[in-house]
């Protein structure tokens, strides 16, 4: 997501403070200053760090695991290896989908753990996105 975030951070609803006109209601947790925040670097970049050198280790060992082609800016639904989609339209597509759930009461409460707030909001939008474009299906191929 880090890549991503520049192109999206304070122009995206999921991303903006006092969105809507500035009505409170609709404020989003996950705005800039949440992604400047110790919380967001100490906890999700953190692990998405780790998580990038595990994945480079398994790769690396033999036998070798590699179940990700190489993530870049436009590739969100085609990273998994041997599973294309019907139609791919890449992290455009996720966005809307977090554009979407951000005003979710289930999504937002969280007591106060925002990076919560932000691993549910991508976990669902995301799953939304790979079934509607059916990416989790079996795979012919795999078996």
């Amino acid at each position: 997501m880090e890549r991503r975030l520049p192109k999206i951070l304070g122009k995206t609803r999921w991303t903006k403070s006092k969105f809507f006109g500035g009505r409170s209601i609709d404020y989003s947790v996950l705005d800039k200053k949440y992604f400047n925040s110790n919380e967001y670097k100490n906890q999700i970049l953190a692990f998405n760090k780790y998580f990038d050198e595990w994945l480079e280790e398994m790769k690396n060992n033999t036998p070798s695991f590699s179940p990700f082609n190489d993530i870049n800016i436009d590739n969100a639904l085609t990273i998994v290896k041997g599973n294309a989609p019907t139609h791919p339209e890449g992290y455009d597509e996720i966005d809307v989908e977090n554009n979407k759930l951000i005003t979710n009461q289930n999504i937002r409460n969280n007591n106060g753990k925002k990076h919560s707030t932000l691993i549910k909001l991508f976990d669902t939008s995301l799953e939304k996105v790979l079934n509607k474009y059916k990416v989790l299906q079996d795979n012919p191929q795999q078996q």
